[in-house]
């Protein structure tokens, strides 16, 4: 006899997520620990943290995918049909921020290819400007090998989406600074 699970209908009135697919083998590369990605955070961030403000970094989970740039661009633009116009106080950049954030969520989720999700986050900041937007840890591929490459840290400006000339992933410019809430 087979050991097969017994297939059952969902209850009425009840909705049955889709289960991700799972992986048989894991890259050992493109990966980051909350620890590990805690002390990169510090060592970008610390000196630019808002004076007297809790340096708290808020990070839920204990392993994040840190994609190669291409794969991130992709799935940046790939987002584009889901904001909506810029309207003051209603859908402004912190907006932005959080319906980027929930795309990269939802991609990983149905993705199902890997167990932990983006290395991807929002960050609000008062220099220059007070502003909320996006980071990011990407791997920077070693077109030698082909293999994962070193990480690199950025800043996501959602609102560039639809905005050809000018950059959606950039780095941590000198400008940047006052940061008050990091989240993943």
């Amino acid at each position: 006899m087979s050991k097969a699970k017994a297939l059952t209908k969902p209850r009425a009135g009840r909705p049955v997520a889709p289960s991700p697919r799972k992986s048989a083998r894991q890259p050992r590369w493109g990966f980051i620990t909350v620890g590990r990605l805690n002390t990169l955070l510090s060592n970008r961030l610390g000196s630019r943290w808002l004076k007297d403000s809790p340096t708290s970094v808020y990070l839920g989970d204990d392993k994040y995918y840190c994609p190669p740039l291409n794969e991130a661009l992709a799935l940046i633009h790939s987002s584009h049909g889901e904001f909506l116009k810029w309207t003051d106080e209603v859908f402004d950049c912190d907006d932005f921020a959080f319906v980027l954030k929930a795309h990269f969520c939802r991609n990983a989720f149905h993705n199902g290819r890997r167990k932990w999700p983006y290395c991807f986050g929002i960050v609000w900041k008062n220099k220059p400007i007070q502003h909320a937007m996006n980071w990011i840890v990407y791997r920077d591929r070693d077109a030698a090998t082909g293999g994962g490459g070193k990480l690199v840290f950025a800043l996501v400006e959602p609102q560039n989406v639809d905005k050809p000339d000018r950059p959606v992933i950039r780095p941590l410019d000198k400008t940047d600074g006052d940061f008050y809430f990091v989240a993943g």
